[in-house]
């Protein structure tokens, strides 16, 4: 339904309607700035519905993405070109500085028609960080379609539908917070952005779900909860970044939900 929320934001819901718009727009503007043939493009943008509009707006281009946070090193992404709205960037090689003007030029744009599909099932589309367990980032490349089968995958093992509303903590930059916004829009479910931690009212305000937090903000969450909180077997927390200790998981159990599932760690 082009109508349903595609996302939440501290500024109100976008529709998926409104959503595609700016995802359309966004690759409009930016095609004539990129390389013209697929490239690597790094996505450093602090706020998170720009970023993913930035990162669906590469795909729309046949680009392959990669997140980098504001303290990782350039170089460890491959990329040829860095999408950011860090101003000390302005003007230096290989940056593209995104400006809040352009911003407002997206969300301002009217409809235009779906641009031409650039990319093939079998053709690379993102690029991930990852440490494992060496301690040492390495780029993990995957295709669309690799991508597409553990989007499908996952929206069988998680039971999402387009019911589920998902509080988004985790970055894109980590499997799980680039994952989990896509196979929630697959299903046609809304996602919840927010610059600030999860709050319990908004749990049951927003009517949440689930929530993809690291370990630290689950045990964050867990300080903070009420004394008269009532546990929600219905909520799903999906946790990842770091090892979750098993006197976390049962707190956390005992306290928010049964639900507790690990990501990665």
């Amino acid at each position: 339904n082009p109508q349903s929320t595609a996302m939440i934001t501290d500024d109100g819901a976008v529709s998926y309607s409104k959503l595609n718009a700016w995802v359309e727009h966004a690759a409009r503007t930016l095609a004539p700035m990129l390389p013209a043939s697929r490239a690597v493009v790094a996505v450093n943008l602090a706020q998170l519905p720009l970023h993913w509009i930035a990162l669906l707006a590469l795909a729309r281009l046949g680009h392959v993405s990669v997140s980098i946070g504001k303290d990782d090193l350039p170089a460890n992404s491959n990329a040829s070109l860095i999408l950011t709205d860090q101003a000390e960037h302005a003007g230096q090689p290989s940056y593209l500085l995104l400006t809040p003007e352009w911003w407002e030029a997206v969300r301002t744009a009217p409809a235009q028609r779906p641009l031409p599909e650039r990319a093939g099932w079998d053709d690379p589309a993102r690029i991930m960080l990852t440490s494992g367990t060496t301690g040492q980032p390495r780029r993990v490349l995957l295709t669309h379609r690799m991508l597409m089968r553990r989007f499908q995958s996952d929206m069988a093992f998680y039971g999402i539908s387009a019911s589920s509303r998902y509080y988004m903590v985790m970055k894109p930059g980590s499997l799980a917070g680039f994952v989990a916004p896509m196979e929630t829009w697959m299903a046609g479910g809304s996602i919840v952005f927010s610059t600030r931690p999860p709050l319990i009212q908004e749990l049951v305000q927003l009517d949440i779900t689930a929530i993809g937090m690291a370990t630290g903000q689950l045990a964050s969450m867990i300080r903070n909860l009420p004394a008269d909180f009532a546990p929600r077997p219905d909520l799903k927390v999906v946790v990842g970044g770091s090892l979750l200790t098993k006197t976390l998981a049962d707190e956390a159990a005992a306290r928010l939900t049964p639900n507790i599932l690990v990501a990665y760690g």
